[in-house]
Order: C-alpha cells, then sequence, then structure tokens
C-alpha cells in the first residue's frame, strides 16, 4: 500500500468501498482538468533553480493524472509518493524522485507490515535508481504502545542503508514527547504535528516547538505541512494559513517538507487538496521558494555622472520592491529608480523583491560603483 490513507493509523483509516463511484467520477474530473489546463501528460514549467530554496518538495498521493504526478509536478514539487514496484525511470526522465514506502509499521502488533526478506527483494530491485529519492520506513510509530520500536526502526533503517546506501531513510513522527526516541533511527525524521483544528485554529506555536525539539536533538528534519481537514478535529487550513505554515517552518533548519496530502480523507472529497486550486496555487508559490531578485542595467563602476539609473526586476511576476542606497533605509520602490545629485565618492545600490503573499528575497541584488571627478 502506498497510498496516504494506507499509511495513517487504524482508528483514523476510513472506508473506500462506499466511495469507489465518486473517486472515480472525481479522478476523470481532476484528469480533464488537468488537460484542459495543458498540465496532463505535459512536462511541468521548468522552475527558477536560484528561488527553488528546498531540494526536497514533496507530497503524500497521486494525482488523477495519466502518470498520477503531472499535476503535482506542475506544480514545484519534486518528491512523489511511490511504493517499491513503481515508475521510477519515468520519475527520473522528468527529474524527479519517489519516496518509497516500504509497508510500515502497526502499532497494534508492534511488527512491521512486511518481512525483511520482503524489503531485501523488493529494495534490491530498484537499488541505484536516480528516480529513488528517499525510503519511507514507517508513518507515526508510537513508542507508548510499542516500546521496541525504536530500536525496531532502526534496524529496518539499517537494513535498507546496507542494500542502497545512497538515499536517505526516515520515519515520520507525531509527538514531540517521542522526537528524542526514534532520533537517529533513521537518516531524516518528518515532524507531523498538525497546527490547524476546529477547536484552536492555527496554533503555529505547534511547528516552533517541533523544529526546537529536533535542533535541540542534532537531527535532520523535514516538515510535514498540513493541507487537510477531517469533520472532527483538523481543519482545513485557509491560503493564508497554508502560507502561514511555510512561514514557520522556513524559519527552522528543516532540509525540506513533505505535503499532506492530495486526496485524503477518503469519504470527504470537498477537503481534498485535489479540489482546492486555491490551494494548490499558493503551494505552487511556495515550491518556487524566495523570489530572486536581479539589476538589469546601472551605472558603469567608475563615473563621473552623478545621476545613476537602475532597472531591476523579479523570478515572481507580481512582486514589489524595496531599494536601499548607501547605508539608507529600505524604501519602497519600483523600475526604474532613478538618484540625482549624488556626491562623488563609492555608493552602493541594493533592491529587494516581495512578492504577493509577503516571501522577501534573503539575498538583496546589489551594484557598487564610484563617481570620480571629470
Amino acid at each position: 500500500m502506498t497510498s496516504a490513507a494506507a499509511r495513517l493509523r487504524p482508528r483514523r483509516r476510513l472506508l473506500i468501498l462506499a466511495t469507489v463511484v465518486s473517486l472515480l467520477i472525481l479522478a476523470a474530473a481532476q484528469y480533464l482538468a488537468g488537460r484542459d489546463a495543458g498540465t496532463a501528460g505535459a512536462a511541468p514549467a521548468p522552475l527558477n533553480g536560484s528561488s527553488a530554496r528546498y531540494p526536497v518538495r514533496g507530497i503524500y498521493d497521486r494525482d488523477f493524472s495519466t502518470t498520477g504526478f503531472d499535476r503535482e509536478a506542475a506544480l514545484g514539487f519534486n518528491f512523489i509518493d511511490s511504493g517499491p514496484s513503481r515508475d521510477f525511470d519515468l520519475l527520473a526522465a522528468r527529474g524527479l524522485k519517489g519516496f518509497v514506502w516500504l509497508g510500515g509499521y502497526s502499532n497494534d502488533t508492534c511488527s512491521f507490515e512486511e518481512s525483511d526478506a520482503w524489503v531485501i527483494s523488493h529494495v534490491t530491485a530498484i537499488a541505484g535508481n536516480p528516480g529513488v529519492g528517499a525510503y519511507f520506513i514507517d508513518d507515526e510509530p508510537d513508542a507508548s504502545e510499542c516500546p521496541n520500536a525504536p530500536a525496531q526502526i532502526k534496524a529496518r533503517s539499517e537494513l535498507v542503508k546496507s542494500i542502497d546506501p545512497g538515499p536517505p531513510t526516515f520515519v515520520v513522527v507525531y509527538k514531540v514527547s517521542q522526537f528524542a526516541l526514534f532520533a537517529h533511527t533513521t537518516d531524516v525524521l518528518g515532524l507531523d504535528h498538525y497546527p490547524c483544528s476546529y477547536k484552536n485554529g492555527c496554533d503555529y506555536s505547534i511547528i516552533d516547538e517541533e523544529a526546537a525539539e529536533a535542533d535541540r536533538l542534532g537531527v535532520r528534519y523535514w516538515g510535514v505541512i498540513q493541507a487537510w481537514g477531517e469533520d472532527d478535529w483538523y481543519r482545513l487550513p485557509t491560503r493564508s494559513e497554508l502560507h502561514n505554515q511555510f512561514v514557520h517552518w522556513r524559519a527552522t533548519n528543516m532540509e525540506g517538507y513533505l505535503v499532506f496530502a492530495w486526496h485524503y480523507p477518503d469519504d470527504l472529497p470537498a477537503l481534498w487538496l485535489a479540489n482546492h486550486p486555491g490551494l494548490q496555487a499558493q503551494l505552487d508559490i511556495e515550491n518556487r521558494g524566495y523570489p530572486n531578485t536581479s539589476i538589469i542595467s546601472g551605472p558603469a563602476a567608475r563615473t563621473v555622472r552623478r545621476r545613476a539609473t537602475f532597472r531591476f526586476r523579479s523570478t515572481e511576476p507580481g512582486s514589489s520592491f524595496r531599494c536601499r542606497l548607501d547605508g539608507g533605509r529600505w524604501r519602497l520602490c519600483s523600475s526604474p529608480k532613478v538618484y540625482q545629485g549624488l556626491p562623488r565618492g563609492r555608493h552602493t545600490f541594493r533592491v529587494r523583491a516581495r512578492d504577493w503573499v509577503g516571501n522577501v528575497d534573503p539575498t538583496p541584488a546589489q551594484r557598487r560603483w564610484r563617481i570620480v571627478r571629470s
């Protein structure tokens, strides 16, 4: 099983059979919508490499396109939910990678769903494939129910690494109090204590707490972004709330992120990310990362002119700009920016873009020049 729903704990698994017909209808609708928008079956538009900050931008579940990832790739995701028998050559050909679900661990039986022999066979078959990005050992093991779970997770990770040492292994952990128990059992921890609920709204301090504990433990980690809701506790975030999750995660030392999930819960399609184009549009923006600012033209490095004109642009359409001359304050500006009556000597001009959702270029573009006597 490779779907996100199959990996959730038994109390959260919902019946699928009753909704098969509706799933097929919605799948067809999504496919047609993607085809009409020019995304189904087409290669995703290239991202600006300088602005895609995180090398791991993953999403749970496949989409409803022909390949199962056309729409997700078009939104900028590069780590695609996969099982060990999936299409890794096709992923690699598209510049994508799969994170490979290996069956998971049961908190009911305190054992893995698949045997070591099964893991050896399936990992051996795909070891070294450039389309393999990571191995997903388990989703939310619970050491309070299964005290040996951390040791078992570590042993399973070591088994995988003995066959395919390149891609990282990871386990997703929910309880902050158990981070220390699972620290260093895999190469990476996924942190998925979700912030948005009906009762509490969106409590972003949950993200800060997760990251602080992971930093204290000195582990590598990926944030798990909430883009789902249900009808009792977790609430589907708004577009702004989705962005604010990214704001908090970007302030941490995470090395990448996974978004949960394309179509979950199974019996609540109205809450699926797949059916919320506004949230998809926001993820497209977030996956591109910070805007990148560049100066197109400006004065020569050495000039007698006391007037300077700068033209600049951003990788994100619709960005606003702030400019700074020498040691002055950042001020709202637009291209071209003109300065007149400048004194002789050395000067530095800086400009940074801000996209429409508030992401600010962390590395402003700058140009230095010197005004000399004629």
